[in-house]
């Protein structure tokens, strides 16, 4: 017997094969379905666009996300009136259309992709909040208030202090004189002082030696 992925059936097939498609009979449960697995695939896209958020930062990745998420929004748009369409024409009364389809089961890669798509969604998330708190560290006490003077915080902090500083210095004021710097040469001694008469130079003695 001939098994349906349930990935292949209600979301591949509505999403990406008759997209256009507005003159076929889609039942209630089909629906449901589908709408079921639209929900969890787009839970994973969702989660790929917040993990660009944090890989690229805040400006690029919302604008990525905005964009891609806005693209797959039109797209996911086209496809539910397509579907909704096709659920207006269908006429039996227990929501059930004739046509003999192969039966849809959950296979082993449909849960794979159901559990992928949640894992990206949670860790994307995560790394979004990462990079959007990144910017400050926050290791509070409990008491609901930042402690700035933490020790654990402040152990590695540098404190920078500024080479230049534009202080109002009064330019009027004049240094004091540095006296330990002062050297007095005054010469206080008078000229009688200095010129003494009874100082005579001695008178040259003739040299009586002789070499013979």
């Amino acid at each position: 017997m001939i098994h349906r992925g349930f990935y292949e059936r209600y979301f591949i097939s509505p999403f990406f094969r008759d997209f256009k498609n507005f003159n076929g009979k889609e039942s209630r449960r089909d629906v449901l379905r589908t709408f079921m697995a639209w929900g969890v695939a787009t839970l994973g896209i969702t989660g790929v666009l917040l993990g660009q958020v944090g890989l690229l930062g805040p400006e690029v990745g919302f604008a990525t996300f905005y964009t891609l998420g806005g693209l797959w929004l039109a797209w996911s748009f086209l496809s539910i009136c397509a579907l909704l369409a096709r659920y207006s024409k269908s006429g039996l009364e227990n929501g059930h259309t004739a046509e003999e389809k192969p039966p849809v089961v959950m296979l082993g890669i449909d849960k794979l992709l159901s559990t992928v798509c949640v894992l990206f969604f949670v860790l994307g998330l995560l790394m979004m909040i990462t990079t959007l708190n990144s910017g400050e560290l926050n290791m509070s006490t409990g008491s609901g208030e930042y402690d700035e003077d933490n020790p654990i915080l402040n152990r590695d902090k540098v404190q920078e202090e500024a080479i230049f500083n534009y202080l109002n210095y009064d330019e009027t004021s004049v240094a004091e004189k540095d006296t330990a710097t002062v050297v007095e040469d005054e010469d206080t001694a008078s000229v009688a002082e200095i010129y003494d008469p009874a100082a005579v130079s001695p008178v040259a003695q003739e040299d009586t030696t002789y070499i013979e």
